[in-house]
This record gives structure tokens, C-alpha cells and sequence, in this order.
């Protein structure tokens, strides 16, 4: 017969393994930091100031920029992401696309964005949205900053 004792240390433990899995995002190595530097029009840092589903299927995310780390916003001061997922055609469940970021209003983020016809877009999904507070921000901050000055200007 298990104690209350043994379920409950098993329980915290279990939890304890399963949060920081969700919680966390994967650091970055420098190939990956390289390849999205690269293959991205846009890098800011910002702040979530909204969302909004237009019922296609996707959500529309505003972005406050704080920082531009390569490329150019459109007025210098927000961007709009399209990422796929959200509600369609009035449907009260959302389509959830694996592999796309989530963004939460007020947060945060570093972001690596492309053009894609007429709107930005998350390089590689999820890998290309970042916190964009804490030691992890501030050591990928500063390994955009120096990857751009080594980059030869065309």
C-alpha cells in the first residue's frame, strides 16, 4: 500500500519534470542562431500588444519594437506577425498548428521574422520567437549583435 507521503513526493516530482519542459524553450546553439540571423528579413525585440483571429485560420500578433537588430519595420515602431493558427470560419474551437509560437499580450520576445508576400511571418516556427527577458535574452542579444557586425554590408 503506497503512503500519502509516496504519492505526494512522486506527484511533485512528476510535475516538477513536466512544467520546465513546457515553461522552457530550447537554447539556442550557434549554428541555429546563425541559420536564423540569415534566413530572416526582420529581428526585433518587443512587446506583445495584442491579437486579434480573423477567422482564417491564423492569428495576427502586434508587436511594439523595442529593438531592431536587422531589417526594417514598415513605420519604424510595430509589427504585425501573421501565425498560422487560430479560429476559422466562426468556430469555436481554434486550429492549432504543432510548431507554431504561442504569444501572450504583454510578453516580451525576441523575434526572427520573414517576409512572406505582404506580411512577416516566425522563422522556423517556434525556434524564431525567444523571451526576451532574463540571462538567455540578454546572451542572445548580445550573439545577433555581434554576428551582424562581422556581416560584410552589401
Amino acid at each position: 500500500m503506497k503512503t500519502p507521503l509516496r504519492i505526494g513526493v512522486a506527484l511533485s516530482l512528476a510535475i516538477s519534470l513536466i512544467i520546465p519542459l513546457r515553461a522552457q524553450q530550447l537554447p539556442l546553439d550557434k549554428d541555429t542562431l546563425q541559420n536564423l540571423i540569415e534566413e530572416s528579413d526582420l529581428i526585433i525585440s518587443g512587446k506583445v500588444t495584442g491579437t486579434e483571429q480573423p477567422g482564417d485560420g491564423t492569428t495576427r500578433v502586434n508587436l511594439r519594437v523595442k529593438e531592431i537588430f536587422k531589417g526594417a519595420t514598415p513605420d519604424g515602431e510595430t509589427v504585425t506577425v501573421v501565425v498560422p493558427g487560430g479560429s476559422q470560419n466562426g468556430s469555436p474551437d481554434p486550429v492549432v498548428v504543432k510548431g507554431q509560437p504561442a504569444f501572450q499580450e504583454k510578453e516580451q520576445v525576441i523575434v526572427f521574422l520573414r517576409v512572406i508576400r505582404d506580411y512577416f511571418e516566425v522563422s522556423q516556427g517556434r525556434v524564431g520567437k525567444r523571451a526576451g527577458v532574463g540571462r538567455e535574452a540578454q546572451i542572445l542579444e548580445s550573439g545577433i549583435k555581434k554576428y551582424m557586425a562581422k556581416k560584410p554590408l552589401l
